[in-house]
């Protein structure tokens, strides 16, 4: 029997992806919701259009990092004004991505992705919004910051920090999001954090496209993890799967489609 699936973190808008790879994830029953992560406003208007023809999809507003690293505040200040205008539109029901990348810090150092990422947070706050955090190496600084300055709700997405530090985000009432490839890739660490992690706080993940090919064939993936976490929690695939639905739902304020 096949697992009803939350994807709660898409880029519906990623131009490389044709309508076909998008629809075979629609067409699929397993799919019972999915969210597009904001990226920068040239994407944003794509991602509009999928989430007004169906509704199991909704939308993230936001600047994410990368875009931000290769912008002018100039820019990102005209810009930014766009994301918090659209932050109260049908359809959104989060602000982001948002956070701190280690990779990038040649191009945008620290104090300056941390600028932007409290001027997010407060956005969040202003619009009782939930954050979508992208957090790569910079871990002890984003904990830091989100405890200083905490979200209403929020998610770690594609979660790759300590294991030890898993319970502490989730303390500051943060969902913790595993994805497909880091589960593929790294098995073990991923059994770790299901072992620690309050399974009231955890999401999956494909953070489609990853690669371009169907969509379909990522939901694939993240049924092979969620049962992958079944058999971690000693639990049956049903009722781990209908947990993660619901804590997706209750994140973003979403529910089921009647």
């Amino acid at each position: 029997m096949s697992l009803p699936l939350y994807d709660h973190h898409v880029h519906l808008d990623d131009p490389r992806l044709s309508d076909g790879d998008i629809q075979s994830g629609l067409d699929d029953p397993r799919l019972v919701g999915a969210v597009n992560a904001g990226y920068g406003p040239e994407r944003d208007a794509c991602a509009r259009v999928w989430v007004a023809q169906d509704p199991r999809l909704h939308r993230s507003v936001g600047l994410h990092p990368w875009w931000l690293a290769n912008h002018s505040e100039s820019q990102i200040g005209e810009q930014w004004a766009s994301v918090l205008a659209a932050a109260v539109e049908p359809g959104v029901v989060a602000i982001g991505e948002m956070g701190l990348d280690r990779n990038i810090r040649d191009k945008s150092p620290l104090d300056r992705q941390v600028a932007h990422l409290q001027l997010a947070l407060v956005a969040c706050q202003r619009h009782g919004l939930p954050a979508i955090l992208h957090v790569v190496r910079w871990t002890g600084h984003a904990l830091k910051i989100l405890t200083e300055l905490p979200p209403p709700s929020g998610v770690l997405h594609r979660y790759g920090g300590p294991v030890e530090l898993v319970r502490t985000f989730q303390q500051l009432g943060l969902f913790i999001s595993i994805d497909t490839t880091r589960w593929m890739r790294h098995p073990d660490q991923v059994a770790a954090i299901i072992a620690v992690a309050d399974p009231n706080l955890v999401l999956v993940e494909t953070d489609w496209p990853q690669r371009p090919r169907p969509w379909a064939e990522a939901l694939d993936d993240l049924e092979r993890l969620v049962r992958f976490i079944a058999r971690g929690r000693g639990l049956s695939a049903e009722l781990v799967a209908d947990q993660l639905v619901a804590n997706a739902r209750r994140l973003y304020g979403t529910c089921a489609i009647q």
